[in-house]
């Protein structure tokens, strides 16, 4: 018997196959979408794994550093870490260039200090000023590492090298990283040239006599620079005469402008009050620092080249203003001083100070006159 079905009844049978076929559809879909999951997250995970990382900004100076060169162009620098002539044997890390970073207030005072020994006939050295914490992490890994005695038989070679940590010679934190300790020297004027070091040459003694030593064209102080041996102590009674004498004009200098000598090294000073002195700082040896006063360095031309000068303090008419200028003119000045004094003298004559083994200091204030001084400081620059 057959069913005849009304309109409605027809309808509804329709209704009830299309949602079955909804249904299947969207079952289907779910099935296919889970397969393909797993794929979707492996790439996913593949292509954050293949991103480049993110930059890490590098920490930069604070306010209150100068690059030394920007204080006091004429005193003399020889970064010691940014080459392998050092105890490691290598560059350090932390040292991308070779220049010299310090508090203003230490910066200052080393100006000071210069003006002093140029009327002497000498001027300062710097071998290290701000060191940052990666470079003396550096130090402690390499004072760890017992087989690595390349720099030995020049630097400690009286002093095992497991002792370095225990002795103090090596720490895990350096006044250095504060910003005001510097390691220096003073150098008779003018100034021999040095020659670089060539990583494997032979060593000698740090305190070998100093025809033997590694040539340096500082005052002799008993030692070299980094000499990890008690001779290097400044009060040392078995230093005696003329090194002697080197070591107590560099120290009474400094201290007469703030620094304050470590008895252990003869060429390690704080000047006090430090600025910082709490903070062991990290950001590296570059001249990236903020600058002396807004300005930043001025630029001037002397003889048709371009040379960079210390700007003056903040502000118009700041304290440095007439040093600056008498400094930035000593190069110019200088020659004409000598044609002077021959037309004075005669057209033979010679400076007083042509041909000396030191320059003869005519000052004007605090800057000097003389002809040969103003060309080593023209060199200098």
């Amino acid at each position: 018997m057959t069913r005849i079905r009304g309109p409605a009844t027809a309808l509804a049978a329709c209704r009830a196959l299309a949602a079955r076929r909804v249904l299947t559809v969207l079952t289907a879909l779910l099935a296919l979408t889970a397969l393909a999951a797993p794929a979707v997250v492996t790439a996913a995970a593949q292509g954050a794994s293949a991103a480049p990382p993110r930059a890490v900004s590098e920490p930069t100076a604070p306010r209150g550093f100068v690059t030394l060169g920007s204080v006091d162009p004429t005193i003399l620098q020889d970064i010691r870490y940014t080459t392998a002539h050092n105890f490691v044997g290598e560059p350090i890390d932390g040292y991308r260039q070779p220049v010299c970073i310090l508090t203003r207030p230490a910066a200052r005072a080393l100006r000071t200090a210069q003006r002093t020994l140029l009327r002497k006939g000498y001027s300062l050295k710097v071998y290290d000023c701000y060191r940052p914490q990666r470079a003396v992490d550096h130090f402690v890994r390499w004072a760890r590492d017992l087989t690595d005695e390349r720099m030995k038989q020049e630097f400690y070679p009286r002093v095992d090298k497991p002792r370095l940590l225990a002795d103090g010679y090596i720490a895990e934190k350096s006044g250095h990283s504060r910003g005001s300790t510097v390691d220096l020297t003073v150098v008779p004027l003018p100034a021999a040239k040095t020659r670089p070091y060539v990583p494997g040459e032979p060593l000698v003694p740090c305190y070998a006599p100093r025809p033997e030593r590694f040539p340096d064209n500082s005052a002799d102080m008993g030692t070299g620079y980094d000499c990890f041996d008690t001779l290097s102590h400044t009060g040392d009674p078995r230093v005696q005469g003329a090194r002697r004498a080197n070591r107590q004009l560099l120290e009474s200098t400094l201290a007469r402008v703030g620094f304050v000598n470590l008895p252990q090294e003869w060429w390690h000073f704080t000047h006090r009050p430090e600025l910082f002195p709490g903070t062991y700082f990290d950001f590296p040896v570059s001249p990236a620092v903020p600058p002396r006063c807004p300005g930043g360095l001025t630029r001037r031309r002397d003889r048709g080249s371009t040379r960079p000068c210390p700007c003056p303090g903040p502000g118009p008419g700041g304290a440095d203003r007439g040093v600056r200028r008498r400094v930035e003119s000593a190069c110019d000045r200088a020659p004409r001083n000598h044609t002077r004094y021959r037309r004075r003298n005669g057209p033979h004559a010679r400076a007083p100070d042509a041909g000396a083994g030191l320059p003869l200091l005519q000052l004007r204030g605090s800057v000097p006159r003389s002809r040969g001084l103003a060309q080593e400081l023209c060199r200098l620059r």
